[in-house]
This record gives structure tokens, C-alpha cells and sequence, in this order.
């Protein structure tokens, strides 16, 4: 079965207009908002290796939450935004110097 529609100049230009209309709203939907990343996640997000988000983390550079002692870290989004942007971590206290090295 095949349908067939005539459509005038001026009714054609309102349908463009009514799908360019659907086409941008649907492109200009947000993003759903992520309220904390792993550690993978954390990595990909900003283009940096896990290692290096492990190594901030450990530092006191990035704030992190670990479910147990062995369990997952959760990273929360505004504290990896401003990791990113280079605002110091004021939530932790900075590490011990114990464990860590000397610059050579």
C-alpha cells in the first residue's frame, strides 16, 4: 500500500519548518546528569588515563568516596569538574608525607 500527499510550496516549507523545530529541540536536550563517576568512567570523561585519576585520588588532589576498603571508588561530579579546572580540593585533608616520594 502506498500513500500519496500533495503538498502545496507553503505547506512544505511549514513541514521543514516543523522538523528543523523537532530536529534542534532533540539536539539541544541535555545530557542526563551524572552525579558521580568510577574511576573508568572518571578517565574517559576527561581524557586522562586511570592512572592518573588513581594518583589524584591518592594525593588528596581529587575527592573520592570508597564504598568499603576494597570496594569501588565513587568520584562526585563537581569534584572532578574542579579537579579539571584546577581548584584545590578543600573537602580532604592533604596526605600524610609518609609513603610519599622525594623530588629528584
Amino acid at each position: 500500500m502506498t500513500l500519496q500527499v500533495h503538498l502545496s510550496p507553503e505547506q512544505l516549507a511549514e513541514l521543514a519548518e516543523l522538523i528543523a523545530a523537532r530536529i534542534s529541540t532533540a539536539q539541544a536536550a541535555p545530557a542526563p546528569l551524572k552525579l558521580a563517576y568510577t574511576i573508568p568512567e572518571a578517565a574517559e570523561a576527561t581524557g586522562q588515563t586511570v592512572w592518573c585519576i588513581r594518583t589524584a585520588i591518592r594525593r588528596g588532589e581529587l575527592h573520592a568516596r570508597q564504598a568499603s576498603e576494597r570496594g569501588a571508588y565513587a568520584i562526585p561530579a563537581d569534584s572532578l569538574q574542579a579537579w579539571l579546572h584546577g581548584v584545590p580540593n578543600t573537602t580532604l585533608s592533604a596526605p600524610s608525607a609518609r609513603g610519599q616520594r622525594k623530588a629528584h
